[in-house]
């Protein structure tokens, strides 16, 4: 705003106007660079809360909350229905907040009258954190979707129901979110009761039609990778990322990459939301979570990790590991799942899982 009123005016305040006119292109600059989730929503001047959820295993998973939207007069004293909405994987928190309050979800959500918390699954750049083991080190990398089905979300689920005094949630899970609430309700199946709803885009469970080049292309390497860190892109490259693909011949180019490894075109993806996305991805991962889906998708089964003949023997009792057991789901509401027809990722062809849910 500072350059804007002042741009074509004479400035004549020496040394120490050229030094204030630097701080404020800095502080500009970083606070671009450094936002977080609260920074996005506190943008848009909507109220929002910060906290450590701990799990069992002692990961430190950092959540936000939208208590109430600005527009409602009733503010935080009122209890409110409570909705989850959990990323997919190199995503975070961010990625349901980039969009402006008419469009993106959580906004929408708090404006028809919803208590909004966003998840973020541990390892990412919000949840890099351990009551005792260091990030660094190989030891806090050992874990796959399969824990944060069987950790994150429930224990997630449990802080947010006790902080509201609800008794139950609505739950929107997106690609590994999605994974992570089928692993929750097969494995710790009472969990099925505290969900209000489910809506799960693009589930990923079953992938063994994947078309998309990635997989077919990658899937033996990953299948080779070391437990080791998938780290996060550095918040410089991500600004750096958002100038270059805001640059009008540079955007659709921005925009190949990004369909190319999210799985497929699409005609409702906003062109001015492509340098948005492209400076948010890549949040943070473990290696083991490639290993699981990449397991998965080369026998085309949902199961459990595969650690090996020797291994698995000790841990399952059998050579391979067990499907998770998608039949001993109960909710209180079916399930809804998304699918998209041109998914490289998940061919609609995987849709069995469906039928499978329908028979529980």
């Amino acid at each position: 705003m500072y350059l804007a009123r002042n741009f074509g005016k004479k400035q004549s305040h020496g040394k120490d106007g050229t030094r204030k006119l630097i701080l404020v292109i800095l502080a500009n600059i970083f606070s671009l660079i450094y936002a977080d989730t609260a920074e996005f929503i506190k943008r848009h001047k909507y109220p929002v809360e910060v906290h450590n959820v701990v799990t069992e295993d002692g990961y430190i998973l950092k959540v936000y909350r939208i208590p109430y939207s600005p527009r409602d007069s009733g503010t935080g004293n009122v209890s409110r229905p409570v909705f989850l909405l959990h990323h997919g994987i190199l995503m975070s928190s961010d990625c349901w907040v980039i969009t402006d309050p008419g469009h993106g979800l959580p906004f929408l959500l708090a404006d028809s009258g919803y208590d909004v918390w966003l998840g973020n699954s541990r390892g990412n750049r919000y949840s890099r954190q351990h009551q005792n083991l260091d990030p660094d080190g190989s030891q806090f990398w050992q874990f796959s979707f399969h824990e944060m089905g069987i950790y994150d979300l429930p224990n997630t689920i449990d802080f947010i129901l006790r902080l509201t005094k609800q008794t139950g949630l609505h739950f929107v899970g997106h690609s590994q979110g999605a994974t992570a609430l089928l692993v929750m309700l097969s494995l710790r199946p009472e969990y099925g009761e505290k969900i209000t709803s489910s809506h799960l885009l693009a589930p990923v469970a079953f992938q063994g039609h994947s078309s998309s080049w990635l997989v077919k292309n990658t899937l033996e390497n990953a299948l080779q990778l070391p437990d080791i860190e998938v780290p996060a892109i550095h918040p410089i490259l991500q600004e750096v990322l958002h100038f270059v693909c805001s640059i009008s011949w540079m955007r659709e180019i921005c925009r190949y990459i990004l369909c190319f490894f999210a799985g497929g075109e699409s005609q409702h993806l906003d062109n001015m939301m492509v340098p948005r996305i492209m400076s948010i991805v890549l949040a943070g991962i473990s290696s083991r979570q490639l290993r699981h889906f990449a397991s998965n998708i080369k026998y085309d089964r949902f199961a459990l990790f595969d650690f090996g003949v020797q291994y698995n023997l000790k841990m399952y009792g059998s050579q391979r590991p067990p499907d998770y057991p998608l039949g001993s789901i109960k909710t209180l509401q079916p399930i809804d799942l998304y699918f998209a027809g041109n998914d490289k990722w998940l061919d609609i062809k995987d849709g069995h899982l469906e039928a499978t849910l329908e028979m529980s």
